[in-house]
């Protein structure tokens, strides 16, 4: 060890405790046409608590900045070190769909889990109408979460401008 290293720089990253959710993280920050289609439905809550603040970053950063931040400044902010892909495998549009498809489930499944267990904790305080009614709308949204992709990614292209 050199006298500018310190222990941590020689460090192995440790695996992530979720490698389905690091994995479409490293993904998207590699495609910000894909993000900037996902954003709006991405939401910190449906990840781990490790990639929490990475969600909220994310979302921050490309809002004010109109770009996804390099690998390093997302470390430096959140202390998660996500993969970097190639371009070309990133830009593939076959690559393309399955990020859309992926994130657009993933996102849908995790507001199921997290209505379900609300509405079960709803349901044992409160059987009124009114609750069962608002569980009911709440169900009635998550089926809604979609990504347009009928408006296709070449309408985010201006995002970055």
């Amino acid at each position: 060890m050199t006298e500018h290293e310190t222990e941590t720089d020689n460090e192995k990253p440790r695996e992530p405790s979720n490698v389905g959710q690091h994995t479409l993280l490293s993904y998207l920050i590699a495609n910000y046409d894909v993000w900037a289609l996902s954003e709006p439905i991405i939401k910190s809550e449906y990840f781990d608590e490790e990639y929490k603040p990475v969600v909220d970053y994310l979302i921050e950063h490309s809002r004010e900045y109109k770009q996804i931040p390099p690998i390093p400044v997302i470390r430096m902010k959140t202390g998660v070190l996500l993969d970097r892909y190639d371009l070309e495998s990133v830009s593939d549009p076959r690559t393309t769909q399955w990020l859309i498809d992926e994130i657009q489930t993933f996102c849908r499944h995790r507001a199921t889990d997290i209505e379900v267990r609300r509405a079960a904790r709803a349901i044992q305080n409160d059987v009124s109408r009114q609750t069962l009614e608002e569980i009911y709308q709440n169900f009635k949204a998550i089926t809604e979460i979609s990504l347009q992709n009928d408006l296709g990614i070449e309408v985010h292209k201006d995002a970055r401008t």
